[in-house]
Order: structure tokens, then sequence, then C-alpha cells
């Protein structure tokens, strides 16, 4: 059973499952705009393509709303969207993706291995890039984990980086998919 994660005032960023998206749509009216918090004038707006796993079909990866501003309404005339919790903005990688490759480089496998393990379909270059990104944003990630849940304790020689994924692992230890559990929970984009 799906459900509408705790920290999701209003319009949040991802969803788990068609749900949410349905709870979402009928109580529409009712949630705020992100963008100008006005009430009332959020209308549905098509969906969100993007290419999944170097598959050739395009994918519904979530759904766009629209802050309508047309026929002398208030709203501020801005779109967002919200996604699917495995979805990851703007990568064609997802989160359960990320965190395996993220998983296996824990375990003390070099990039290039962890890469190759996870996937085939992509370049080397992209699980260079992924890791960079996710490096970039320990800080983010740790401030949020620590609202929640203080952080495990580990040896004083362990790596920052092995510490973070022991926290996800911690704070969302019921998901298959501590990555995806995070961006609904937070309602904040993995890597930003």
């Amino acid at each position: 059973m799906c459900r509408v994660s705790p920290v999701c005032q209003g319009t949040g960023r991802y969803v788990s499952c068609e749900q949410d998206f349905a709870y979402f749509h009928e109580n529409l009216k009712h949630h705020a705009c992100p963008f100008c918090a006005r009430e009332g004038f959020l209308i549905r707006h098509g969906y969100v393509y993007g290419y999944d796993r170097g598959s050739p079909e395009r994918k519904c990866r979530g759904r766009r709303f629209f802050c309508s501003n047309r026929n002398l309404r208030k709203g501020c005339g801005r779109t967002f969207s919200i996604l699917f919790r495995h979805c990851l903005r703007r990568r064609q990688v997802n989160a359960p993706m990320l965190w395996k490759f993220v998983c296996y480089i824990a375990q003390g496998r070099s990039i290039k291995a962890a890469w190759e393990r996870v996937t085939s379909v992509f370049s080397l270059h992209t699980g260079y890039r992924l890791w960079r990104t996710w490096r970039g944003c320990q800080f983010q990630l740790r401030s949020f984990l620590c609202r929640i849940l203080a952080p495990p304790q580990m040896g004083e020689h362990s790596c920052p980086l092995a510490q973070v994924i022991h926290h996800l692992k911690a704070a969302f230890s019921s998901a298959t998919c501590p990555a995806s559990a995070y961006q609904v929970y937070f309602q904040q984009p993995l890597l930003a």
C-alpha cells in the first residue's frame, strides 16, 4: 500500500506509486503552488517522459502540473513536475542503479568495476560523473539524514562516503532501495 510522505505538505517532488498521483489529483485544488504558494489554481499539464536505463523507448517518469494564469486566474503560470521515486532528475540512470553502484564502491570495488557490475549500457564516463556528483552531495545528504536519525557509529578510520551509505541504510532499513526512499521522504532529489 502506498502512502503520501509525511514531509510532503502541499506539493512534493516524488511519489511512491500511481495511487499517490491519484490522491494528489483528487485534492489538486487544495494544494499550493510551490512557486507562488497560491491554492486553487493547479491543473494537470501532461506527463514527464524520458529514457530509462538505456532503453530506446520513452517511459513515463512522472506528471506535470501547471499553476494557471489563464482566463483572469491569479496563478503564476509556472509548471512543476512530480516524479516517481525511482527517477533521478535529469538523468537516465535511476535511483536503484545508483544505489547499487555506490554500494559496490563502498565494498571496495573500483569505480570501473562497480560500474561494469551495475550496467553495460552506459559509458564509463557516466559512472565517473555520477560518482563525482555523489561525492559533492554528501553534505546535503548528511544534513537531511541527521534530522531523522543520528549517524551510526563506525570506526575511526572509516570512509566518510561509507558512513553516508550506512546512515541511509539505517534511516530507511525497511526500504528495498534507500535512495528512492530518501527522495520520497524528504521530497528532495538525491543528486542535487
